[in-house]
């Protein structure tokens, strides 16, 4: 039986042998998780069982930088300014996913155990006020451990466009036992 919930893939939030059965029937995902989930439920904002929510993070992996905001970031600058930290080696990016849309969704390792430490590192980052990509205008979504993203190669049903993975680096993933 499937679990209520809210899902881009109409399955309810689900157990990850779910979700690979739902998969291996030939069916699309458009999201995936930057950070790895425990696979037990645990309580969500509304106090409710969630097998993805905050409270069910395992390890926290990945920060994804996203500048949504097309007159201060149009695509030609994202694009420009991220081979540019690839190039000189500034930032350790493990991959850049075009959103097709208006922007390009960056992973940056992260080597968190704990919220504390995720919420100290993704402030570092994002934080409107004196975080690095937050001064830049980054979208702060990202801030949610649990937030999904859209998976490279599905299409956008607004745009028609696929999402696109430009670069990726495996030199930089992170790995937890």
């Amino acid at each position: 039986t499937y679990h209520r919930g809210r899902s881009s893939v109409g399955l309810g939030v689900q157990p990850r042998d779910v979700y690979l059965k739902w998969l291996e029937a030939g069916n699309t995902a458009p999201l995936i998780w930057p950070q790895t989930f425990t696979g037990s439920t645990a309580k969500n904002k509304e106090n409710k069982d969630s097998y993805r929510c905050n409270n069910s993070v395992k390890a926290y992996r990945h920060c994804i930088i996203e500048f949504d905001d097309e007159a201060i970031w149009p695509l030609e600058s994202q694009l420009h300014f991220w081979a540019g930290v690839i190039h000189q080696n500034t930032l350790p990016v493990v991959a850049l996913v075009y959103s097709g849309n208006k922007s390009i969704h960056a992973w940056l390792p992260v080597k968190a155990t704990t919220e504390a430490q995720w919420k100290t590192v993704t402030d570092r980052l994002l934080d409107p006020k004196g975080g690095f990509f937050g001064v830049l205008k980054a979208d702060t979504s990202a801030r949610v451990p649990s937030q999904g993203f859209r998976l490279p190669c599905h299409i956008r049903s607004e745009t028609k466009q696929p999402q696109r993975l430009l670069y990726f680096n495996h030199a930089h993933l992170t790995h937890s036992k």
